[in-house]
């Protein structure tokens, strides 16, 4: 767990990723790793470049996207994480766990250290926000909605162009019909029918060379 949020704080997507997977004891086989490791990058630009507010409930979260069973003491530990978010946000809106999180997991890596000798050794980063990261974490932001708007846009173009061809098909069909009807049993009225039928087949033929 020392790893995973030292990856976090590190904005390390992929040592996260796959730190989150040995918490939760999951087969990368059964999950989807590309939309996991996605998910994880947005996480850590709201964890590290986000405005302040709640963040610690993200990862419960995220194990229940991908149906991750987090261990009892991870839980714990979150919500552990989300009553002194919880308490400190009420006193101060603009409050940053991470103030209180990284000396904590230096404190914490120390003692691992130590008893791992100099197998392991982790930098946490402490620098202050870029302002410009903030910017390309906003402009993500903006752009996952902006995609999420076109979607729909195109989903509603498609679902209007189906219903315009069914009409236009509709009215075809009605039209040589009718028009066949006529030519059939028209006698005086034939070349109403006459006339009928070749615009249709005219208006058909118009349509099929618009669609290739």
């Amino acid at each position: 767990m020392l790893e995973f949020y030292y990856a976090i704080n590190n904005r390390d997507v992929e040592g996260a990723t796959q730190g989150f997977l040995r918490i939760g004891d999951a087969d990368p086989r059964d999950v989807d790793v590309r939309r996991l490791r996605k998910d994880m990058d947005d996480l850590i630009a709201n964890q590290n470049y986000g405005l302040e507010g709640r963040q610690s409930d993200n990862y419960a979260k995220l194990g229940l996207k991908y149906d991750i069973r987090l261990p009892g003491e991870f839980s714990t530990l979150q919500r552990a994480i989300l009553l002194i978010e919880g308490v400190c946000l009420e006193l101060d809106p603009r409050y940053n766990i991470k103030t209180i999180a990284i000396p904590v997991l230096m404190d914490a890596y120390k003692k691992l250290n130590s008893s791992r000798g100099t197998a392991l050794h982790i930098e946490f980063s402490t620098e202050p926000v870029d302002e410009k990261a903030e910017l390309r974490a906003a402009i993500r932001e903006v752009a996952d909605k902006m995609e999420d708007i076109g979607d729909r846009f195109l989903e509603g173009k498609q679902k209007e162009s189906k219903r315009s061809i069914f009409s236009t098909e509709f009215f075809l069909a009605v039209l040589l019909i009718v028009s066949t009807y006529i030519l059939l049993n028209g006698d005086a009225f034939f070349w109403v029918g006459f006339f009928g039928f070749g615009g249709a087949v005219l208006i058909a033929l118009i349509i099929s060379l618009r669609r290739k």
